[in-house]
């Protein structure tokens, strides 16, 4: 099947650019809300095959139609929807896993939403579920349940129908919230101001203080959401630039960030080199991670930059 064969999806694209009207011209398809996340670029066929391939798995019609026509994760229920394709230079098998479903045995499924601590929605690949939605609500422990909506398509849709078209979603100026950034220091509400930045309307605005604030910010927090950013904002060695000056950070958590955005973005000696900064390091916890990044590596497929 061909994404041609799910006129809902059509459907889809229309409604998102009616409640989110505003779009980034990178594409156009490219759709931002104020306090979330950018609806992620199309997939190409080829990178979503790729992800079919080294995780073993195929996508629902549904699901691969929105991926290759509307974007890849960001504005959808709850906390956004979970990217297909967050690893950029390279495909690693660690996004399927298997789980018991309430009332379904087990299955592979996919994270595709999160709706704050442990409660997640989930894409069923496998068994007679295959296509459904499962939503857990609770602890680990909990079993999702089933969910009413009949595909992926069904359940995205409903959740822009509930949205009120005739009143878009706003958001404020890139450089109002570069101000308040600058001018606030609570930590909480830092952060709070930077994800909504992610979603700004002026790239090189944000991109010109992410840059500043990856070297100068005080808080450990606000560096460890910059170094999530950078790759979205700036030229990828821009960006590779910055993310290795950030791997001497005083703070584990922010060289942590660093090190796997550097995997989302490097590849061959490049990567190879960020490693081999982590592993001198003296840090254990990032020795680990670096040593656990390049063994999923080493099993996936690398794609080059993109």
């Amino acid at each position: 099947m061909t994404a041609t064969d799910f006129p809902i999806v059509d459907e889809i694209h229309s409604l998102v650019r009616a409640v989110f009207p505003w779009v980034v011209r990178r594409d156009d398809t490219t759709v931002w809300v104020a306090g979330g996340r950018p609806l992620g670029e199309p997939l190409a066929e080829s990178r979503v095959r790729a992800f079919e391939q080294v995780n073993g798995v195929e996508l629902p019609g549904e699901y691969r139609a929105f991926l290759t026509q509307v974007g890849d994760g960001g504005v959808g229920p709850g906390t956004g929807l979970e990217p297909v394709a967050f690893w950029r230079s390279v495909e690693m098998p660690d996004r399927v896993r298997q789980i018991a479903l309430d009332g379904a045995g087990r299955a592979e499924v996919i994270e595709i939403a999160g709706h704050g601590c442990t409660d997640k929605t989930f894409l069923v690949l496998s068994g007679e579920m295959y296509g459904r939605l499962f939503t857990r609500i609770g602890s680990e422990n909990s079993l999702p349940a089933l969910h009413p909506a009949t595909d992926f398509a069904r359940w995205y849709l409903d959740w822009l129908e509930q949205l009120d078209p005739r009143r878009p979603a706003e958001r404020r100026p890139s450089r109002e919230l570069v101000s308040l950034l600058d001018d606030r220091s609570d930590e909480r509400a830092r952060c709070a101001l930077v994800k909504e930045l992610a979603s700004g309307d002026d790239a090189a605005v944000i991109g010109k203080w992410l840059h500043r604030a990856a070297t100068n910010d005080s808080s450990r927090s606000v560096r460890g959401l910059v170094a999530d950013l950078l790759a979205d904002f700036l030229p990828v060695a821009a960006a590779q630039e910055v993310l290795f000056w950030m791997m001497g950070d005083p703070h584990r958590h922010v060289r942590r960030r660093a090190l796997v955005q550097l995997c989302r973005i490097t590849v061959g000696s490049t990567w190879l080199e960020a490693v081999r900064i982590a592993r001198a390091s003296g840090d254990a916890l990032l020795v680990e991670v670096a040593d656990s990044l390049e063994e999923r590596r080493q099993s996936g497929r690398v794609l080059g930059l993109a």
